[in-house]
């Protein structure tokens, strides 16, 4: 990205990205640590997926869905600052890709995508079925339930 973006900070448990919200930026942690999660059996419930933190980017995976829709929430799992970076921005570094780079970033991010979705699954499972190790924890925290009220399903 030619360009450092512009910075933008979220408090402990704000969420930045809904599931299933059009995509048009990524992010670009500085500080700070965030929980990507996707939404589980019950509506104010998320499956933690993974946490990252300074130096990692997030939200980018939107850029090879053809419908552009994002597939997790992210939650700041702590105060963050992010460098955000819009769209047009990308669209030119996009561009100077080779079809091979091209098609390597969709495979990568496509697998990545099947990944956490077999991932979601399994947890799912595990938890419907009271296996002997234990599921990841479902995000509890009253303040992130209020704001997945009333969220894209």
């Amino acid at each position: 990205m030619q360009s450092g973006g512009y910075e933008q900070r979220f408090a402990k448990d704000e969420i930045i990205i809904k599931e299933n919200a059009k995509g048009d930026r990524i992010f670009l942690i500085r500080s700070g640590t965030v929980l990507i999660a996707r939404r589980g059996p019950e509506p104010d419930e998320l499956i933690p997926i993974v946490e990252l933190g300074p130096g990692e980017i997030f939200g980018e995976m939107y850029l090879m869905h053809s419908n552009q829709l994002r597939n997790a929430y992210v939650v700041a799992a702590s105060e963050v600052v992010v460098n955000v970076f819009f769209e047009e921005e990308i669209a030119a570094d996009l561009k100077t890709m080779s079809p091979f780079q091209r098609a390597m970033f969709g495979g990568l991010t496509s697998r990545l995508s099947d990944m956490n979705n077999h991932y979601l699954k399994l947890t799912l499972a595990a938890v419907g079925e009271g296996a002997d190790e234990p599921a990841p924890t479902v995000v509890e925290n009253d303040k992130i339930r209020r704001n997945l009220k009333g969220t894209v399903n």
